[in-house]
């Protein structure tokens, strides 16, 4: 997180940690030290997901219910179990991909933990942009976290055409459901704009939703020959985003808590121990 602050990153893919343990329990007095931990990694690390592959279904589900704790983050957005005796990857082969891939990319404002800067994100004329390259079949899925909408007056995300070929983009505020919002790029349709007035205006903190998009190749107009692309028939384009506050932050008076990659790293790998 220390290089995303530095490289003024605005967007990246979800850290995710996957849990293999088919052939072992939790002890029970690593149980509610497990539960802690997670619990912990709400707000400190709100795009932070779990993947566990267990032979053991109902001890994970049991360590993931969270229902008497108020927070925002869904049990089946962010954690995933995939239930299997086998240790050959042949048993879960076909589950872990599928996973991976629900998991959207995070769209971010990483410099709101710095403190000299983060007045500076706050001015909404200052735009970084998210390089992207989109393939024929393949939808790309971005989360905005509520974390960061929470004192937003207005928040505008943009998904620029770069000539490459025309795409789709769908907005939603549901994981569950797939987003139904839906522009097209096209002439006089270069910039598709997103935008929202207050969005978690009226409801309690870990009541407001995220932003979710998906993006749909409909046709690809030159060939891709730069370094990044992947294919030739692949299509260019950028996000933007302006407005989105820091997290815990309101008019500017509130101080920010720093997201330390070496704290991280540390409570992943205690969470992997206690499940050894």
């Amino acid at each position: 997180m220390d290089e995303e602050r530095s490289n003024f990153t605005v967007g990246s893919n979800a850290p995710v940690v996957l849990v293999f343990a088919q052939s072992h329990r939790i002890a029970n007095a690593d149980f509610e030290s497990a539960r802690r931990m997670l619990r912990g990694s709400f707000e400190q690390f709100p795009d932070l997901y779990f993947g566990f592959v267990t032979n053991d279904g109902a001890t994970f589900r049991q360590l993931t219910n969270f229902t008497g704790t108020t927070h925002s983050r869904s049990v089946d957005e962010h954690y995933h179990i995939i239930e299997t005796s086998q240790t050959s990857i042949a048993g879960f082969t076909s589950d872990l991909p599928q996973m991976l891939r629900s998991i959207p990319q995070r769209l971010i404002a990483p410099n709101c933990h710095t403190d000299s800067n983060r007045d500076f994100w706050r001015a909404t004329v200052i735009r970084e942009e998210y390089e992207q390259y989109l393939s024929p079949g393949v939808e790309l899925r971005y989360r905005l976290g509520q974390l960061f909408l929470r004192n937003s007056e207005n928040v505008r995300v943009q998904f620029m055409n770069t000539d490459y070929g025309e795409f789709t983009v769908c907005e939603g505020r549901n994981h569950r459901v797939a987003p139904d919002n839906c522009q097209t790029t096209g002439p006089g349709a270069e910039s598709l704009w997103f935008n929202h007035t207050r969005p978690c205006d009226g409801v309690l903190d870990h009541a407001c939703r995220s932003l979710y998009y998906t993006v749909r190749l409909e046709s690809s107009n030159v060939l891709c020959n730069e370094n990044d692309c992947r294919y030739p028939d692949q299509v260019r384009f950028v996000i933007r985003h302006e407005g989105i506050r820091c997290m815990s932050d309101g008019n500017g008076a509130g101080r920010t808590h720093p997201l330390h990659s070496p704290w991280m790293v540390f409570c992943i790998a205690t969470i992997i121990r206690l499940f050894m």
